[in-house]
């Protein structure tokens, strides 16, 4: 990844640990057709475990942070992992879903 932070880049390297999930193989995280991604979203929103869950976490955490919302991925896990336990992702999911019916 790289990292733009005070008018310098800086190439990085990260790892499932530096997000504490660990490592997934490509098979793993395997979608499919649209009945089977929106199957795996709803698992993952309902707060299913597995690497699904995992990749989706990262991605927040690495959004946030790059976002400037948290200091360190560990912290936008925290928040992350909170937001998909507590229904509130899956809250936004679904009021997303009725405005763009509407």
């Amino acid at each position: 990844m790289f990292e733009v932070r005070d008018g310098k880049v800086e190439r990085r390297t990260v790892e499932p640990a530096d997000f504490a999930v660990p490592t997934a193989i490509p098979a793993d995280l395997k979608g499919g057709e649209k009945a089977r991604n929106c199957a795996i979203a709803r698992a993952v929103l309902a707060g299913e475990r597995g690497p699904h869950r995992d990749i989706v976490l990262v991605n927040s955490a690495a959004a946030l942070a790059a976002a400037g919302q948290v200091t360190t991925f560990l912290e936008g896990m925290a928040i992350a992992t909170v937001s998909i336990d507590s229904g509130a992702a899956r809250g936004k999911v679904e009021a997303l879903a009725k405005f763009t019916r509407g």
